[in-house]
């Protein structure tokens, strides 16, 4: 049975990125970029737990669609997080927002 967790994370995200366009400040930004990372570190702490049965065959679509979505991706949402987080600049914290949504409708499809 898939966890319920994912999916809460990713209608939290996709919320509050609706509510933080109408906000002018990146507050609310920050609230998208943090539920976000959230979800980036529990797909990436199940698909970890499973890459060893996943990654055991041969390399097809769904195999390289896993490596991408639940291993790769969830690593670039929270780099870049948190270089948004440290470094500041509309462009990592733009990248950090659209990795975010980009994460959270991966994990509703």
């Amino acid at each position: 049975m898939p966890s319920l967790v994912p999916k809460i994370l990713a209608f939290a995200v996709l919320a509050i990125s609706v509510f933080a366009y109408a906000q002018p400040a990146p507050r609310a930004w920050w609230w998208a970029i943090a539920v976000g990372a959230a979800l980036a570190l529990f797909v990436f702490v199940r698909a970890w737990s499973g890459r060893l049965s996943t990654l055991a065959g041969p390399l097809s679509l769904p195999v390289t669609t896993f490596v991408v979505a639940e291993l790769l991706l969830p690593v670039l949402v929270v780099t870049a997080a948190l270089v948004a987080w440290i470094a500041g600049g509309e462009g990592w914290l733009d990248a950090a927002i659209v990795l975010s949504i980009t994460l959270a409708c991966v994990c509703l499809i």
